[in-house]
Formats: C-alpha cells, structure tokens, sequence
C-alpha cells in the first residue's frame, strides 16, 4: 500500500510520498527481520534437533512487539 501511495503522489504531494517511502522501507525491514529470524530458527531447529528452534520461536513475539511500538513511535514523532 504506502508503494501505491508513493507512485500516485511523487509528483504532486512531496509530503505525502515522503511518508509513503518511508513506511514502504520500515515495512520491507521489518518483513525481511521476521523471514531472517524464521530462517535461523529453522536452520538452528535442524542443527540441534529442535532445540534451538524454541529458543528463536521466543524471538517472534518479541519482534512483532517491536514491530508495534516502532509503528506507535512513527505515529507519534
């Protein structure tokens, strides 16, 4: 969504596109946090037989937590 936002507005509403590029970019961070964690969690559960794959299930949570009060701290700031 903010990618379709920022192709309509680049040129008429800078604000707005300015906005729109930065929500697409935390968005994509974010996606690309949460795959690296289940990747690593995955190559962890096989190395240790499943072990590890509690440890990093642990760390989901924790990263969609982050994820919100990141999303508040843009609302807000």
């Amino acid at each position: 969504m903010p990618l379709i936002l920022w192709l309509v507005n680049r040129e008429t509403a800078p604000f707005a596109a300015y906005q729109s590029k930065q929500a697409f970019w935390f968005q994509l961070v974010v996606t690309l946090g949460s795959w690296i964690v289940v990747f690593l969690a995955t190559v962890f559960g096989v190395i240790t037989l499943g072990v590890g794959f509690l440890a990093f299930l642990a760390l989901l949570p924790i990263l969609g937590l982050l994820h919100v009060l990141a999303s508040i701290y843009g609302i807000v700031g």
